[in-house]
């Protein structure tokens, strides 16, 4: 173990100490470090609906004395709109329903990373969502800069029996949604011993007691539902909602379209998929495929994907050169049949060669699915390429 490094320890399983129906070792992390268990989903988990129940949604981020009370609570584990297995989904019926009795409140759903703040012994924790701490961040000094504008979240004394939840936004973090300054932003607030979310008009007044800015919110009305639904699809300048029914304690997300499509191409991105966007845009060159994201997406994803385009048209040359090659090969037997030109480089070239060798000499062009096997074909040989490289530096 190198100096100052911390011991954290995989906690072995004990059924004397959890349920087995709460927590299930395959699919939550279970860590100790010096009297204290961090619970969280492990990644393949999180997002897999079969994991969840009513009885386990508090582990999707939580650290506990061995003994089982609660030191440091996260938000419990809550889904999107319409998704999510039965009991836990929240349909646009339900929130009709809630907007109806007058129970809805939407909040802005903010794009950054989640600080739990409590405390322990009278010390005050400050901790990411999967973590004891925060300080392996590269930007964690901005932690220690804003908590000093607030000073009472550094109080011991100050709701020792809570966690406050804070979203804390960065410059130095972007997700998809860009932020002028680092600051924490304070978004909810859960009770240690009934785990029941603190209300809106509650955290109201602790973001007062603290000085720090509170999520903005707005309470729903049907018709304010049918508003802010509409909203989603232009709506830009928000990743989306927060919607929370039933007394503020069941939460669903809402979020917009623009965000999900920025998300999507931002963390789905792959070579093959980038390929599918140029065959479908009509195969424009290098600054019409910028020009074409461009209109699409704003200027921070477009510079995000530069690196993939660039790729994309190395490999694109590549084909093009070794098309000029077959096309001057097919010139140089153009007085043989077609018969024994076809036997000849069914001899001498790969069948992705003799395919394209077959087509310039019929005078057809390659199409979208040919060019997308040849490009796959690039793609594979620069993995291979750094693959190997890999291999020779170890």
């Amino acid at each position: 173990m190198l100096a100052g490094e911390e011991k954290v320890t995989q906690f072995p399983y004990n059924e004397k100490i959890m349920t087995k129906i709460l927590i299930d070792p395959e699919h939550f992390l279970i860590q100790e470090r010096e009297g204290l268990r961090l619970i969280v989903p492990k990644k393949s988990s999180a997002l897999a609906d079969h994991v969840w129940t009513p009885e386990n949604v508090q582990y999707r981020s939580r650290v506990e004395t061995l003994t089982g009370e609660v030191v440091s609570q996260g938000f419990k584990k809550f889904m999107n709109l319409g998704q999510g297995p039965e009991g836990l989904r929240v349909e646009v019926a339900d929130v009709i329903q809630a907007c109806l009795a007058n129970d809805a409140i939407a909040t802005v759903k903010m794009d950054g990373s989640l600080l739990v703040r409590s405390i322990y012994r009278e010390r005050v924790l400050l901790r990411t969502r999967g973590s004891f701490g925060y300080e392996h961040q590269v930007n964690a000094v901005e932690v220690a800069e804003c908590a000093a504008r607030y000073p009472r979240l550094l109080d011991p004394s100050y709701l020792p029996e809570h966690s406050l939840l804070l979203e804390w936004v960065s410059p130095a973090n972007v997700i998809i949604m860009k932020y002028e300054q680092p600051d924490l932003i304070l978004v909810g607030g859960i009770s240690h011993q009934t785990l029941r979310y603190l209300r809106l008009r509650e955290l109201q007044a602790i973001a007062a007691d603290l000085g720090a800015p509170l999520v903005e919110f707005f309470h729903l009305d049907q018709a304010g539902w049918a508003s802010l639904y509409e909203s989603l699809a232009q709506d830009t300048q928000r990743e989306g909602y927060v919607v929370r029914v039933h007394d503020e304690q069941t939460l669903v997300k809402v979020k917009c379209t623009p965000y999900l499509t920025k998300h999507a191409f931002k963390y789905s991105m792959s070579a093959g998929k980038l390929v599918d966007m140029w065959l479908q845009a009509g195969r424009p060159t290098e600054a019409g495929l910028v020009e074409n994201l461009s209109r699409e997406f704003d200027e921070e994803i477009v510079m995000w994907a530069m690196p993939f385009i660039t790729n994309l048209f190395r490999w694109v040359y590549a084909v093009q050169e070794r098309e000029d090659v077959l096309r001057q090969e097919v010139e140089r037997h153009r007085a043989l049949s077609r018969k024994d030109f076809a036997i000849q480089m069914q001899q001498q070239l790969s069948s992705h060669d003799f395919a394209v060798a077959m087509l310039l000499w019929g005078g057809k062009s390659i199409g979208d699915q040919m060019m997308r096997r040849l490009l796959e074909e690039q793609i594979a040989a620069a993995d291979l390429l750094v693959a190997s490289r890999v291999e020779e530096e170890a």
